[in-house]
């Protein structure tokens, strides 16, 4: 890679830029695999929210790659220890919740007939003391 694009990382509580670890022109897959990145964690990927949040790791700094998953695109942002990974998550989590719990309510909206929607008038009925 000629001058790689930089990319945000949380460095000592601190956000910084370095030199992107990964070429984001190519694969994604391929380029976490050859640069040593495994797959860590992922928020939000499996409700199929409108923004995920999936976490790699490597030993070589950045130790934490996270990839900002929207449903077009992804941005790439990282952290160099755990105690910024886990900053970086307390940061932006509640983002993800707020997306999964809106695609959610949208979904329940569009059918009230899910079993999901059923059990949550169920629940308002019992709330209300309505049968």
């Amino acid at each position: 890679m000629n001058n790689p694009p930089r990319i945000p990382v949380l460095q000592h509580g601190d956000w910084t830029t370095t030199p992107s670890p990964i070429d984001l022109t190519k694969d994604l897959d391929a380029e976490l695999h050859t640069s040593g990145y495994e797959a860590f964690s992922e928020y939000g990927r499996n409700v199929h929210a409108s923004l995920a949040l999936i976490a790699y790791h490597r030993a070589e700094s950045p130790s934490y790659l996270v990839i900002v998953d929207f449903p077009e695109r992804y941005e790439v942002t990282g952290a160099t220890t755990l105690p910024d990974f886990m900053k970086l998550l307390a940061d932006w989590l509640p983002a993800v919740q707020a997306a999964a719990v809106t695609e959610i309510a949208t979904d329940l909206r569009a059918d009230k007939d899910t079993l999901l929607a059923d059990g949550i008038q169920q629940l308002a009925k019992a709330i209300r003391g309505i049968q």
